[in-house]
This record gives structure tokens, C-alpha cells and sequence, in this order.
């Protein structure tokens, strides 16, 4: 066991002696920060108390932090809408954004009632089925969801965590980079650099040394994986605030059906980053022992994230669009609560049930083929 980490303390180090590794770290880690930061820092012009004002975004942030708090436990219901309906300037913070995004439609206050507002949002969530192309039985499962839903829904803060959720799509994207630049160089270099020869004939056995790649590949994307995430996440919820943690997800997010809360959303997505994070390392690792060199696997991994920016597989293919909602940049593209099921052992799985073992198969597939040709490799005369 000694040699184990005696080994992987010598894998790291062969990393973080690379510049381009920490070069490529520092600016991820700052675009993930600016980009979750930036509007914090930009001037604004807004009206308060019928004047216009300059201020920054931080200050207009923390005045509709303070706003919200007020807000805070208001039903949205009927009486609040009256209240909108004689004095709409008397509301604050985003509640009245959550009712536009109930209606996702331009809207005249003075005609809304409560009614009408859930039946447009059920009407919105209703044409969600219809583009996904959901069965009957799939469309009555998620009416007996929306049946269990409270309503009406309870307002909450929720900037903090519903920013910090969007943010983290910018880290899992450069998370991807980090692994296709950094990852391939453990089984790379050894073979570009004519050193293979050196280690595999030392008395610790290919399994060992296969091992400890895979074990500091796969920590090293899950550490940078988390890190990314924080360095996005932070800002947003020192700012905006980490109210709302138990919030109904209907509050950010009206035109979906499940009985989830703000934070478990953040939650979810924070670990579906990290898992993604395990895959592309298990990927980039036996692409570049299958290919024994580190560019071809950058290459290959860089290739496949642009193409998924420009694909799309349409929704009336639904087994093909269905697959390719499960490739790592779609799910964290806020596509996690798709209403696309699996149907298995007499129920149906969501999405985020359904991609970690999808992942996590993946890559225990690619890691075991791997070993198969780490196994096999023998080093010929040079």
C-alpha cells in the first residue's frame, strides 16, 4: 500500500510539473469566477422610488436580497395578486418574475387571478409532454405529480442557489477542457516520451501501475471538478444569498412536475458536474493508452464538445434525442429535469436517476478495456 501512494504522490507530481496544467487551472478557475461575478460589478441604471439611480449590481443585488426576505413565506395566490393588481410598484424583489415565468407569456396584470395563473403554467407544463412526445402512461404519471404539488406555490428567496445552479453549466463545460488537456499526459507521456519501457518492467506489476494512473486521473477531475464548481457557485450565494434551500423548484423553475426543492436541484446538478467530471477522465485515459499519445485524445474530446454545441437530435426521434440528452454537456445545459423517462422493472426512472449508473458504467467499461490494453502492451526495440 505504501508503494501505492508512494507512486501516486509521483503521478501528481508529473502534473502539476507541467505549466499548461496550471496555466489552464488559473484561467478556468477566473472565467468561472468572472462569469458568475461579472454582473456584480457592472453599473446599472435603475428607478427607485420613482428616480433613477447609478448603481452597482452588488448594491442592486443586496436591495433585492432585503426585498425578497420580506417577501418571503407570501402565497401566491389570489390576495397577492390583488395586491399586485392596486399597487404593482409595492412589490419587490423577483416575485413578480416567477409569476411571469408561471404564464411564460407577456401578461396584463389587472386581468390575472389566481386561477388563471396556474392554468396557464399547467397548460405550459402540458405542452412540454406534447414536445417530448410522451406516451399516455407517461403523461398520467406526471399528472398524479402535479396532483401532489401545494398549491398555491409559497414565494421564497431563491437568487443565490438558482444562479449558482446556472453557473455551474460554465464549470462542468470547462471542467471538460481541464480533462482533455491534463488527464491524457498520465498514460500519454510515457509512451510519447519513450519511458514506458522504464516502468512497466519495475516489480510492482502492470496492475499496480495501471491503478494508481486510474486512481489519480479520477481524483484529479474530481477535485478540479468540485473546485470549478465552487469557484462558480460561490459568488452567487455571497451575494444573493442561500435562502431558499427548501423552496418548491416550481419557483424557478414553473414547467416542471417534480416534487423537488431549490436546493436539492443544486445539489443534483453539483454532483452530476463531478460525475461528469469521473467520466471524461475515465475517457481520456483509455482513449490515450488506446492511442498511446495525449494529443489525439485532446483532439478527440475537444471535437466531440464543439459538435455537441451545434447538434441537435430532434424530439420526434425519440430514443436517439433521448440518448443524446444523456451526453455530460446536455444534462448540465439545464437539461437534468427533462420529463423523458425510462421505463424499468415496472416503473419509470428520471433522468438524474438514470445518468449516474449510465456514466458510472461508462466508465468502469472504458477503465477495465483499458487495463485490457495496458495488459497487453508490450514495449518493442528502439
Amino acid at each position: 500500500m505504501r508503494n501505492f501512494w508512494m507512486l501516486t504522490k509521483y503521478e501528481y507530481k508529473k502534473i502539476f510539473q507541467k505549466k499548461m496544467v496550471w496555466v489552464m487551472f488559473v484561467v478556468l478557475s477566473g472565467i468561472c469566477f468572472l462569469m458568475s461575478s461579472v454582473t456584480y460589478f457592472a453599473t446599472f441604471t435603475k428607478e427607485v422610488d420613482g428616480k433613477e439611480e447609478k448603481m452597482s449590481g452588488y448594491q442592486w443585488m443586496t436591495r433585492i436580497r432585503e426585498e425578497d426576505k420580506g417577501l418571503s413565506g407570501t402565497p401566491i395566490n389570489e390576495a397577492f395578486l390583488s395586491r399586485m393588481k392596486e399597487n404593482p410598484d409595492s412589490v419587490g424583489g423577483k416575485i413578480t418574475d416567477t409569476v411571469g415565468m408561471m404564464q411564460m407569456e407577456q401578461y396584463d396584470v389587472q386581468s390575472l387571478t389566481e386561477q388563471s395563473l396556474y392554468e396557464k403554467r399547467l397548460a405550459n407544463v402540458q405542452k412540454e409532454w406534447e414536445i417530448y412526445h410522451l406516451n399516455k402512461e407517461e403523461k398520467e404519471h406526471f399528472q398524479k405529480l402535479e396532483d401532489t404539488l401545494a398549491k398555491p406555490f409559497i414565494y421564497e428567496p431563491t437568487g443565490g442557489y438558482d444562479k449558482a445552479t446556472r453557473m455551474m453549466m460554465v464549470s462542468a463545460l470547462l471542467q471538460t477542457l481541464l480533462a482533455a488537456v491534463c488527464i491524457p499526459a498520465i498514460f500519454g507521456d510515457e509512451h510519447s516520451l519513450k519511458t514506458d519501457q522504464l516502468t512497466l518492467c519495475t516489480n510492482l506489476g502492470k496492475g499496480t501501475l495501471y491503478g494508481v494512473k486510474i486512481f489519480t486521473g479520477l481524483s484529479f477531475s474530481v477535485i478540479t471538478s468540485m473546485l470549478l464548481c465552487l469557484v462558480s457557485a460561490l459568488p452567487s450565494l455571497i451575494v444573493e444569498g442561500t435562502e431558499g434551500f427548501g423552496a418548491p423548484i416550481q419557483l424557478t423553475q414553473p414547467d416542471v412536475s417534480f416534487a423537488l426543492t431549490v436546493g436539492q436541484v443544486f445539489l443534483m446538478m453539483f454532483g452530476m458536474c463531478v460525475l461528469a467530471g469521473v467520466l471524461h477522465g475515465a475517457v481520456a485515459m483509455f482513449l490515450s493508452e488506446k492511442l498511446k499519445n495525449p494529443a489525439a485524445p485532446m483532439a478527440i474530446i475537444v471535437g466531440f464538445l464543439i459538435v455537441t454545441f451545434f447538434v441537435n437530435v430532434p424530439e420526434q426521434y425519440r430514443v436517439l434525442s433521448q440518448l443524446w440528452d444523456y451526453v455530460p454537456q446536455n444534462v448540465t445545459s439545464w437539461g437534468l429535469l427533462n420529463v423523458r423517462m425510462v421505463p424499468a422493472f415496472g416503473e419509470y426512472l428520471y433522468k438524474w436517476q438514470v445518468v449516474p449508473v449510465l456514466w458510472l458504467t461508462i466508465s468502469v467499461a472504458v477503465t477495465v478495456l483499458g487495463y485490457q490494453f495496458y495488459k497487453r502492451y508490450q514495449v518493442t526495440g528502439r
